[in-house]
């Protein structure tokens, strides 16, 4: 796996949306050139735990890691509910992560070196 070179300070926003608005954030994602993909579709135990800890299942669900700059980030945050209309009448998540509580795991699959 090709590892990224990302500028620090950086934060990764984290995103849980409606499948079908996966391709209408993947387009805005790309747009404003910020490393994006599906991280996770759970099944079985797995997305029984997620359901529990986020109140859904996951099967319907696209999630997304993506880094940001620091100094931006609550302007992606914001465009990505905008997006994904989580606030208006999607299910969904959007939260901000400091890269340095992130575990390992996260960060190799988003392609950062720990």
């Amino acid at each position: 796996m090709k590892i990224a070179k990302i500028p620090a300070p950086m934060s990764i926003v984290l995103t849980i949306c409606d499948k079908d608005m996966s391709d209408e954030l993947e387009t805005y994602l790309t747009e404003k050139h910020l490393k994006n993909g599906i991280i996770f579709s759970g099944k079985g135990t797995s997305e029984s735990n997620i359901a529990d800890i986020f109140g859904f299942g996951i099967e319907d669900r696209s999630i997304f890691a993506v880094m940001v700059p620091s100094d931006k980030k609550d302007k992606y945050l914001k465009d990505i509910v905008n997006v994904t209309r989580i606030e208006k009448d999607q299910y969904g998540l959007a939260m901000l992560i400091d890269p340095s509580s992130a575990s390992s795991p996260l960060l190799e699959l988003m392609g950062i070196e720990v």
